[in-house]
């Protein structure tokens, strides 16, 4: 069961790898501001994912079956414990490394995702002053004139229906 954990953590390490580099690529695109290559990239990582949500449910279920076998407390058995159970066992080192490379991959994705919420709150703050220096440079306008009606008020340059 140990080295079916260890699989199954190693291939949680591919995704989240795999997410880390299409997040470091997300940001060249954000940066770019090209909005159909945004679409592939979130599109692929939904697929890895929804990859990582079946992962993690194989590895729960190992674990949960590790904490029968053992007659341990599912509830309370995590990864950490399951090291320190078979240190100087089989299975110890390999299960330690991936586990640690999966911390690593995980902060520095979070970082990468921080960084790219950063550029599109920027990106979206920009777009909201742009269209309030144009609201306001139409507003400013003087009022125009109607040979039927004589002037006009200006009304506001965008149309919201509520």
């Amino acid at each position: 069961m140990i080295n079916e954990l260890i699989s199954t953590m190693e291939d949680q390490l591919l995704c989240y790898d795999f997410l880390l580099g299409l997040s470091k690529e997300k940001t060249e695109i954000i940066v770019n501001n090209e909005i159909e290559s945004l679409k592939k990239i979130t599109e692929s990582e939904n697929e890895y994912i929804r990859k990582l949500q079946n992962l993690e449910r194989k590895r729960m279920d190992i674990v949960r079956d590790i904490a029968y076998v053992s007659n341990l407390d599912e509830n309370s058995l995590t990864v950490s414990s399951i090291i320190t159970m078979i240190k100087d066992k089989a299975g110890y080192d390999e299960l330690l490394s991936v586990s640690l490379k999966i911390r690593e991959s995980v902060e520095l994705l979070k970082e990468s995702n921080d960084r790219n919420k950063v550029l599109i709150n920027n990106s979206i703050d920009y777009i909201d002053y742009s269209i309030n220096v144009i609201r306001t440079s139409v507003e400013k306008e003087p009022a125009s004139f109607d040979l039927e009606r004589g002037y006009i008020d200006n009304h506001s340059f965008f149309d919201a229906k509520q």
